[in-house]
């Protein structure tokens, strides 16, 4: 039946039953068992299980950030998807129980719909609200405590640079990391890393070697890698360049302890993402590539099980 629909019919169907389960507090769940799954991934389609030989649908929804606290999976969902004039983000919380995720909940909602990534800081939730330029704080419970702004308000369409388009966020020793994108600034410029002190106050900036980048993870040895999305790369803190694929872009990526898992996508308009084609590439720590996993959507955040 879903074939014989354009994509338009599919994509209206999409946000009909977003918008249903976000009015009825629903977490729509497909497939609670994680056994023999290595990742889980976000999507603008929903979380997938990923291993080196499949992926599998686990929530149905539009998400970006995904974070893993203790046994506690915390996840951003957009039930809003496009609509930039609704508030229908949503927190919401899994917990891993012996190979499934139980215990559904949403945390909060009534977030911007274009918020990405989140983790937990100083024992509070944080999530970047993008479109605001602003970290919205919350206990684990889901309980607001405060805002934080890093940087003033901007236009979204601003292309002086003042909007910066915050989408990572890590604490890295003990100092917070935030990944400005800086994607609409004209002329180009390149993607920095802010550095934070602890109550959320800008230190410094720092240039990186790529345009329009994607995610801060530290590894073992304190290097500190990030997407660098358009070159199709990820790079490290210590000048490594690792090339993942020459005609796709690099968003989402997580270290294992036996292995790497980073997103690729094709590139096409905001709006028609959750119908454009995905991946996740698994390589192992020594950087050579072992399987690429086909995926429905774009990745868009990624962490180990």
């Amino acid at each position: 039946m879903a074939e014989s629909l354009t994509s338009d019919q599919q994509y209206a169907i999409r946000l009909a039953r977003a918008k249903d389960a976000y009015q009825r507090n629903n977490i729509r769940i497909i497939d609670s068992s994680v056994r023999g799954c290595a990742w889980l991934v976000t999507t603008p389609r929903g979380i997938f299980g990923v291993s080196d030989n499949a992926a599998k649908l686990i929530v149905q929804g539009w998400f970006f950030g995904i974070h893993r606290h203790h046994d506690i999976i915390l996840a951003f969902e957009n039930c809003g998807r496009q609509d930039r004039t609704t508030e229908m983000g949503r927190i919401i919380k899994l917990r891993i129980d012996d190979g499934s995720l139980v215990d559904p909940q949403v945390l909060t909602s009534g977030l911007h719909n274009h918020c990405h990534q989140l983790a937990v800081i100083d024992g509070l939730i944080c999530l970047l609200d993008t479109e605001n330029q602003a970290v919205l704080r919350f206990t684990l419970e889901g309980q607001a405590v405060d805002v934080r702004r890093p940087f003033p308000a901007a236009p979204v369409l601003d292309q002086t640079g003042a909007y910066v388009h915050m989408n990572a966020l890590a604490q890295v020793g003990d100092r917070l990391a935030v990944m400005l994108h800086n994607g609409g600034a004209e002329p180009k410029k390149f993607s920095e890393l802010a550095w934070l002190d602890r109550d959320w106050t800008l230190i410094e900036r720092h240039s990186l070697p790529g345009h329009c980048c994607h995610d801060i993870v530290e590894d073992e040895h304190d290097v500190i890698w990030h997407c660098s999305t358009m070159s199709g790369d990820i790079i490290g803190s210590d000048g490594t360049r690792i090339n993942i694929t020459d005609q796709l872009m690099t968003r989402g990526l997580a270290l294992g302890s036996e292995a790497i898992a980073v997103g690729v996508s094709t590139f096409g308009p905001r709006g028609t993402r959750d119908r454009l084609p995905g991946g996740v590439v698994i390589l192992d720590r020594s950087w050579k590539k072992r399987v690429q996993i086909p995926l429905p959507a774009p990745a868009s955040d990624i962490i180990a099980l």
